[in-house]
Parts: structure tokens; sequence; C-alpha cells
């Protein structure tokens, strides 16, 4: 079995986001095949919470390539420069890279999750894009199709399609009481106070708004000001483990997911909530895992007043529940070994 690096930048591997979910699921069923796995990237790894956050039960070697700064550009930078260092000294078979940045080795599969703006201009974006996935050398995939569409455009190359996944363990189907709608991610670009309206324009009954993750002035100075009235059902909740986390999607009627994507993702967070039997109510979402109506609803004024009378909740429950089982780190993983399979024997 050969020796596979997972990567990626701009954000650090102990932050709880979807990309970084997907990266610990694929790397602990890669182990799991027998792969020697290394997960480098930005700053270091706590192992036994990392394991916790994450919910894997192997322990790949962790590298830490560089430094978080403040400026997401000095942190690509610094990065880019000692990535490639890196590679070139410790000799990997195959490296995974989530996103793109210039890799010494051809046997290189960069994974793109989604098509928005970065830190960069977007003129520079563009050329980087097209320098990378325009190489005729270059093994591509994307996370949806509609993603797989855009790339198509910046390459001649075939884009494969890896998709976003669930672990298997993580499926449950609960039957117990639900009594909260739930956003997941304070930072500003995760739209945590569309959440809010949503949250107001819905009036569920006895119903609780649970923020995962933490506090931020922006957020409790809009609750203070605009949303008071509601102030004592809505909650934070930060640091826990997977198991905490996805019972709190499992209490869950609906997860809110009012993401501002101009090309549609396939969202670990609307995965998660899936593998739950949790609705979302949504935007920018794959058509590959969400229809409107079926899986959860859009976020236009008609079907929020169809989601407040919930007369469809049970059977969306079990549409998306049905969903999270077709979308398994198993199948992701052996898409990912026959792009592998295929690029070694060039």
């Amino acid at each position: 079995m050969g020796k596979i690096l997972i990567t990626r930048r701009g954000v650090p591997l102990m932050k709880l986001d979807g990309i970084n979910i997907f990266i610990a699921q694929i790397s602990d069923e890669l182990i799991k095949k027998g792969y020697s796995v290394t997960i480098a990237g930005i700053n270091f790894v706590d192992v036994p919470k990392y394991k916790e956050y994450f919910g894997i039960d192997s322990t790949p070697v962790f590298a830490k390539i560089s430094n978080h700064h403040k400026l997401r550009f000095a942190s690509d930078i610094e990065f880019q420069i000692k990535f490639f260092l890196h590679c070139r000294k410790y000799k990997y078979d195959f490296i995974i890279m989530n996103g793109i940045a210039f890799s010494p080795s051809k046997q290189t599969l960069f994974i793109c999750h989604d098509m928005e703006s970065t830190s960069w201009p977007s003129f520079l974006q563009r050329i980087f894009q097209k320098t990378i996935y325009g190489n005729s050398h270059t093994t591509s995939a994307a996370t949806s199709t509609e993603i797989q569409d855009k790339i198509a455009i910046l390459s001649k190359n075939h884009i494969h399609i890896i998709p976003t996944c669930i672990a298997t363990s993580d499926l449950n189907l609960s039957t117990g009481e639900r009594t909260r709608i739930t956003h997941i991610g304070t930072d500003p670009w995760k739209n945590p106070l569309a959440s809010l309206e949503l949250f107001a324009k819905l009036n569920l009954s006895g119903s609780v708004l649970t923020f995962i993750g933490d506090r931020n002035d922006l957020l409790i100075q809009t609750i203070e000001k605009k949303y008071d009235f509601m102030e004592n059902r809505i909650e934070f909740k930060s640091s826990l483990s997977r198991a905490e986390f996805l019972k709190i999607l499992s209490e869950s009627i609906y997860c809110l997911v009012p993401s501002n994507y101009k090309v549609g993702v396939l969202s670990p967070t609307v995965l998660d909530a899936y593998s739950q039997g949790t609705p979302v109510l949504a935007s920018g979402i794959s058509r590959d895992i969400f229809i409107c109506g079926e899986t959860g609803y859009c976020l236009k004024q008609d079907c929020l007043d169809k989601a407040s009378k919930n007369k469809n909740w049970s059977l969306m429950s079990q549409n998306a529940f049905a969903i999270a089982k077709v979308f398994s780190v198993e199948n992701s993983v052996a898409q990912i070994l026959n792009v592998m399979n295929l690029k070694i024997k060039e």
C-alpha cells in the first residue's frame, strides 16, 4: 500500500468545518484499507481532540506545514512555499489536495469544493484556477455536478466527481422529540444573521434556535437590537464532540443552511443533517442532494410558509436519510482509489 498525503490551504486543520470533516473521514477510510496517510496543513493538531471532534477511529500522521495568519493572502503564500518543500522532502505516492496549490508531484488529485471568491483578487484567482486545472498533467475532481460544469470550462481534461460524504457509523434516523432549529457555523460567511430572520419567520411553537459555533459580537449585537423578543429561545453550543454534534442535529426539526454560494455545493452540513433524518431550509445547495419540497425547502416565502405548517416533514425526513446513505465515505473513497489507480498507471 502507498503513502498518501491529504491537505488543504487557507484553514487550520483543527477548525470544525465541512472540508476538514471530509478530510478526516477520507483519511479514516483509507487507513482502514491499509494505506499510510498523512494529513498536513495549517497549525498543529491536538490529536485526541481531533479524533473526538471529527469522530474518527484511526490516527493518521499529522504534519504542520505552515501557520495561520489574519490575512488569508499571507497564509496562502506561506502554505504554498512550505507545501512544495514538504512534498519534495517526503516523497508521497499520491497527494489529495482539497483546493488548489502548485504541487511538485504529477500524482496529485485536486478536489474542488466550491467556486466562490477567496481573499485573492478575482482576476488572480481566475489565472490561478486556469493554470492548475488547465495543465495537461492535472487530475481534477469536483464535489458536485454544478462545480464539475464550471471547472470543465477551464480545462480540457476530464473532471471527476468525488462527492462529499458521510460515515456509515454516523447514520441515525432519530424518532425522538425534536424541538430545535439548528444553524451550524457563526462566522459571517455562514450567514447566521439570515438564520435569525428565518427563525423569526418560522415561529414554530416551543422551538429553540441552536447556533453551533462561538458567539461573536455582530451576532450578539443583532440579537439584542432586533431579536430581543426571542432572546430566551436562542442558545449557543461549541467545542462539541462529533457524537454531541450529531445528537443536536437529531433533535432538530430543520437545519438552516442560508448559504451565499452562487454555484451549487454538495454541503457537508446538509449531509450531516440528512444523516439524522433532518430536513434543511437552504440555498446554494447542489441539485445532487437537494430538491425543494423533497428533502427540505428553499428560502422563498411560499416555501417557508409550508415549512412552518410542517405537513410533509416525515416524508422529507425519510428522503433526507435515504440520500445520506447514498453519499457514503466508502463510495467516495472507492472513487478516489479508482482515480489514483488510473493516474499511477499513466
